[in-house]
């Protein structure tokens, strides 16, 4: 059952739902635990034997859900339960870097950043999968012709593959969000004060888009 809806488990692909089952979740908080320890031994804040240590032990193989829960269980405290399960794993004195002068939302956080950056690839391999769907209906339709409509009437003439090209031309919503897809990270461009900056564009007439653009949004 996901952590963030108790209806969750009934929808959903495997492969997506696996992104936010609770093994994936303890893994990246693992992940992000290690690579704190090693980003602090880089700048000398922590030994480096103790950072691969804690790298080391930093899976779910080694602190498991299991463990997690029963530690939790003692301090009601999800993330303590995570660190202390993973400082017991170490060996030495390696535990006693675990976690060092991180909060808990330092790691949970970035842990959920992560799980929400993986199912966001997985969106974008299906809106590459859909762009070439919908790319290869418009090209095998550009020539026929069915009712145009507008306002709920009819209106003149179109082509069947005028509906997909629209969805799948490059400056088409899939292919935006296929891309973002590809590069799930914040980014903005501002004028005074953030007021967000607006240009118009040139948008190309249908009719001078070639069968062979239609699907290039759609290639990796």
């Amino acid at each position: 059952m996901s952590l963030l809806c108790p209806i969750d488990f009934r929808y959903g692909r495997p492969k997506m739902k696996g992104i936010f089952e609770e093994e994936s979740r303890l893994q990246r908080l693992l992940d992000v635990e290690a690579a704190l320890a090693r980003a602090e031994a880089k700048v000398g804040l922590i030994p480096e034997p103790a950072a691969s240590e804690i790298t080391k032990k930093a899976t779910t193989k080694r602190v498991t859900v299991k463990r997690v829960q029963e530690i939790e269980e003692e301090t009601r405290h999800d993330l303590m339960a995570v660190v202390l399960a993973l400082t017991e794993a170490c060996d030495g004195d390696a535990g006693k870097y675990v976690h060092l002068g991180a909060t808990s939302n330092d790691i949970l956080d970035t842990a959920t950043a992560l799980q929400l950056r993986d199912a966001i690839r997985v969106v974008g391999e299906d809106l590459g999968e859909l762009t070439n769907v919908l790319a290869g209906l418009a090209s095998k339709h550009k020539r026929t012709v069915m009712l145009g409509r507008t306002h709920g009437q009819a209106a003149v003439p179109i082509t069947f593959g005028l509906k997909p090209w629209r969805s799948s031309a490059p400056k088409s919503g899939i292919c935006s969000a296929r891309r973002s897809a590809r590069s799930p990270k914040h980014s903005s461009r501002s004028g005074r004060s953030g007021a967000p900056r607006w240009r118009r564009r040139k948008t190309r007439s249908p009719r001078k888009t070639s069968a062979r653009s239609l699907g290039s949004c759609g290639r990796s």
